[in-house]
């Protein structure tokens, strides 16, 4: 919960004209956080086909618990790939596949756009024979979108996503989920002036969001600088640095006052 409060931000655009000032690919984004004796690492590393789309993210995880002489005591790792695949030269991706380091089960995804290349619908699909399991369906309206997530059949429930934006960044954030009431929640989200760099994977970033489990930004156009949460009365602060062409390097800051939270960025 830590990890997917401390990151978990996005917006979004109707087209690719925006540009990050970044000339350099990103290659990796790596969040480190430290609650006490447990230390948690997520790393989501990028792999680029030959025409500068992404074909591969692969997130790993690393969770580890020291005692107070500083020993390990625990170690749990782990990682999740999703291979997108294109269609001719399209820059937007037709399908992908999921893979878990902990399972043999793949699943099969189809991806579905509007004719302003916004993404409608994910299905998540059964090869043989041919089944749509579930979906996540994306609405959009001005300064607003909404994600609905709907369970597997025979599964009760579905969880709906929606999102307030101001100046390409998501200034409120509402997370409902039936039929648990009670596991709602709400997020107030402040942003710097520091450009997002994985604000380049538009088009797709709302869908990274929503599969990744919230615990990266693949569409906002800045980085934030602050989240409030109501549910639990959570706070996260960061403080950014960049280099000296305005690349967003690292950022270090707090939850809560306590935990202590690093994220960094690589390029090629």
């Amino acid at each position: 919960m830590i990890l997917g409060f401390a990151i978990a931000l996005w917006s979004c655009h109707k087209n690719d004209s925006t540009k990050n000032t970044s000339a350099k690919r990103l290659t990796s984004v790596s969040l480190y956080v430290v609650n006490g004796d447990t230390h948690d690492r997520q790393t989501d590393s990028i792999l680029y086909d030959n025409n500068n789309r992404m074909i591969e993210c692969r997130r790993m995880f690393f969770d580890t618990i020291m005692n107070s002489a500083g020993s390990i005591t625990y170690v749990a790792s782990g990682h999740t790939s999703f291979v997108f695949s294109y269609s001719g030269s399209n820059k937007l991706p037709s399908s992908y596949l999921t893979t878990y380091s902990y399972s043999s089960n793949i699943q099969h995804h189809l991806l579905t756009y509007d004719n302003d290349n916004q993404i409608m619908k994910d299905s998540s699909v059964q090869q043989s024979p041919a089944v749509v399991l579930s979906n996540i369906y994306f609405s959009y309206a001005p300064n607003t979108i909404v994600a609905k997530t709907t369970n597997p059949s025979g599964f009760s429930g579905f969880r709906v996503d929606s999102f307030l934006l101001q100046n390409a960044n998501v200034t409120t954030r509402y997370y409902k989920f039936t039929p648990q009431s009670g596991s709602n929640s709400v997020d107030q989200v402040t942003y710097s002036t520091i450009p997002n760099p994985l604000y380049n994977f538009k088009g797709i970033g709302i869908l990274l969001y929503e599969i990744g489990g919230n615990y990266f930004d693949y569409v906002s156009q800045n980085l934030f600088s602050n989240i409030s949460n109501s549910s639990n009365l959570g706070n996260t602060s960061i403080i950014w640095s960049t280099d000296a062409d305005g690349n967003a390097i690292s950022g270090s800051g707090l939850t809560n006052g306590s935990v202590a939270l690093r994220i960094t960025f690589n390029y090629n």
